[in-house]
């Protein structure tokens, strides 16, 4: 092949492609929430709770009632109980969850406290995530969460002069059951 006519059709090439790369490079569009949502917690069963979406604070903190460390396979866990109270009042969840680190923080009266930090699966909105929280146990505190940085990053903008503009709606996976379609 003649190269200049290598280099009179590359033009061509470019421009037909140009818009495809320029359509592949474009973000997906970012949801706006309010400074304070609804979620949920994707469990077996499910539990919602009311969420304060700061992006000025570094991480998640979750209000866990009855925080027990425990040992299993060689690893520590954590036990807690969440309450959605200021939604649904005397709801609540008891989960496990590994322990990724233990957090030692300074106590008013000189101890040393801890705040496991744990990950914990979340529907806010359509969005389906996981996300660490630290883990602490604080009586009459609401809302039992906090979404910081960290876990905002990807998920979106936070109007601080509206709140709950989304309500959890995920589709929940399917059950392997359902999945594998039964032989005729």
């Amino acid at each position: 092949m003649n190269i200049t006519k290598l280099f009179a059709a590359m033009p061509l090439a470019v421009l037909c492609c140009a818009p495809l790369a320029a359509f592949a490079a474009e973000p997906p569009p970012r949801t706006n929430y309010g400074h304070q949502e609804h979620v949920r917690v994707v469990e077996a069963t499910p539990i919602e709770v009311i969420t304060i979406l700061d992006p000025s604070i570094p991480y998640s903190v979750l209000n866990a009632i009855g925080i027990k460390y425990f040992q299993r396979d060689s690893a520590m866990w954590a036990r807690f109980t969440i309450d959605n109270g200021s939604v649904v009042p005397g709801t609540r969840i008891t989960l496990e969850r590994p322990v990724i680190v233990d957090n030692k923080v300074a106590q008013q009266d000189g101890s040393v406290g801890h705040q496991p930090r744990v990950t914990i699966e979340l529907c806010l909105g359509v969005q389906d995530f996981k996300t660490d929280v630290r883990l602490v146990e604080r009586n009459g505190y609401t809302p039992p969460l906090i979404l910081g940085k960290a876990a905002l990053e990807n998920l979106g903008t936070v109007d601080a002069q509206r709140q709950f503009t989304q309500e959890p709606r995920c589709v929940p996976p399917q059950s392997q059951t359902e999945a594998v379609p039964k032989a005729p």
